[in-house]
């Protein structure tokens, strides 16, 4: 499907350009952009083209060439810690992915098969990696388990006495995602359109993604350092932590769970597309164990009121998991002061931090999507809407013209990483206090815009907030520009629509283009 075709596609998406427009009053001044559904599909894929491509080129010792497509740099020097920058593949690789969705874009599809059909040069078998510790002459806790023949990511366990080759499984669990959203996409492709490169992708990394990955972490590994008492091993210690809280749950366990049931759903589209390899029972498993204790783990806050003062509800996740990390040791200190060196002082009941969080949306879309597949799982609608709703009226502080979130999704707003990474004079300070004019203060909010817009269309809030990102990104108002500066730009992104395309902007621009749809494709 050529470009100009894919924005015809997106020609119904995006509604309400006039209320977008309109959120812009107090920023009026604002650079001439084409702010209709075709434009802004067009500004995303300017931004994946261009800054997104390249993120991803750095983070995965690939290169690109409009006239091969993707390859291997030869002796790249990140090559024996690849799991610890393909973490960082994931924000624009799902951004890609919801802008292909959004306007039909095969293209986009192939282009992503083909950059993981490349980067399997990147990965490395269990014993590889084991022969590779044995080397080292000293042990990582964190050493690759299962099948010596299983591929995974190396990673370098950086410790005194040396790096240690091990497997960053939080990493791996975080790239792997975008591949199983492809395995969905492809799937919901009419058989005619699908390419030989996109069939080719699939028939690879079917036993990667099925066997050496979901059910080899899942069921194979042991995890150690959990409470008393309960397993060492996923889906036993998620079956028991459906009745018992004390088990904290990680973004490591969201993904897992969410890749499982894209996954299954792709399977249930093109069975004899995307094998399961006998495992579909054990697939089920981990999505079904998994959901149950995340479920355990919501509260709810039935107070909770929108923007026009009426009492709607809504759902916090975690709250209180994660008040005795170190992480949190000054969350409770809300004032512009920097803390490190006073008493402790941490929150109670805190939840997850807004940036961190912003995975929370990216599961909970993919349970949504998969829900024919997994029927009477949590989340349903319902909670998917009081789940919209706490970062509507609790998270995000209300103010559509500056956006700006508090520190922590329940909506408490202290300090966070006070000094994190032994850095002196830093740290994540409450919303109002962040960024410009004192260095070492970065504002959280960055971080916690993305994501969210794949859940756009359960509510028509969550829609205004997007548009209103957009507003802000086009608006040449002193304020604005300000606003940004403090809250959004880096120095290698603006945020901006004048001048070098912003890579978060694209992203969130085509989140909530295929977020305004219930249906994926």
């Amino acid at each position: 499907m050529s470009i100009r075709k894919a924005y015809t596609f997106a020609s119904r998406l995006l509604l309400g350009v006039g209320l977008l427009l309109s959120l812009a009053a107090p920023l009026r001044a604002q650079v001439p952009i084409d702010t209709s559904d075709a434009g802004l599909a067009a500004y995303a894929l300017k931004a994946w083209e261009t800054v997104g491509r390249a993120s991803v080129s750095e983070q995965s010792g690939l290169r690109w060439d409009s006239g091969h497509g993707w390859s291997l740099v030869p002796d790249w020097p990140g090559e024996d810690d690849a799991a610890a920058k393909a973490y960082f593949v994931e924000p624009p690789m799902r951004a890609m992915l919801a802008l292909a969705s959004a306007t039909k874009n095969v293209a986009l599809l192939e282009d992503a098969a083909g950059f993981f059909l490349a980067y399997l040069g990147r990965f490395r078998t269990v014993a590889e990696v084991q022969v590779a510790g044995r080397v080292a002459a000293a042990h990582s806790q964190d050493a690759p388990q299962g099948a010596p023949t299983a591929r995974i990511l190396p990673w370098l366990d950086r410790r005194p006495a040396g790096n240690l080759p091990a497997e960053c499984v939080l990493c791996s669990t975080q790239f792997m995602h975008p591949v199983a959203r492809l395995f969905h996409l492809i799937a919901l492709l009419p058989p005619a359109d699908r390419s030989s490169v996109l069939e080719k992708f699939i028939d690879t990394y079917a036993p990667i993604l099925v066997q050496e990955h979901l059910i080899r972490v899942a069921y194979e590994t042991r995890f150690h350092d959990n409470p008393p008492g309960l397993p060492d091993v996923l889906v036993p210690l998620w079956q028991a932590s459906g009745t018992d809280r004390r088990y904290r749950l990680l973004d490591r366990d969201l993904w897992l769970i969410a890749t499982a049931a894209e996954v299954l759903e792709a399977h249930h589209l093109a069975p004899d597309l995307v094998p399961l390899f006998g495992e579909e029972v054990r697939l089920r498993r981990i999505v079904t164990a998994g959901t149950t204790m995340l479920r355990l783990r919501t509260t709810a806050h039935p107070e909770t009121k929108n923007t026009a003062g009426m009492r709607v509800g809504s759902l916090g996740y975690f709250e209180g998991d994660f008040d005795s990390h170190p992480d949190m040791i000054y969350s409770g200190y809300t004032t512009a002061e920097y803390p490190k060196g006073k008493a402790p002082n941490p929150a109670h009941g805190a939840g997850w931090d807004v940036s961190h969080v912003q995975r929370l949306p990216v599961a909970l879309r993919s349970l949504w999507d998969a829900r024919l597949t997994l029927p009477g799982l949590f989340p349903d609608s319902s909670e998917i809407a009081l789940t919209v709703n706490q970062y509507l009226y609790r998270a995000f502080q209300g103010d559509f013209s500056l956006p700006l979130l508090n520190n922590f999704f329940d909506g408490s707003d202290g300090w966070y990483r006070v000094g994190y990474a032994n850095r002196g004079d830093w740290g994540y300070p409450p919303a109002k206090w962040c960024g410009r004019p004192k260095a070492g203060r970065p504002c959280l909010s960055r971080g916690g815009f993305s994501g969210w817009g794949l859940l756009a269309f359960i509510s028509p809030d969550l829609e205004r907030l997007g548009a209103s990102l957009v507003a802000l990104g086009a608006s040449t108002a002193p304020a604005a520009v300000d606003f940004r500066g403090r809250v959004f730009a880096t120095n290698t992104d603006g945020f901006a629509f004048d001048g070098p395309p912003s890579a978060l902007l694209g992203q969130i621009v085509s989140e909530y283009l295929c977020g305004k749809k219930a249906q994926l494709w």
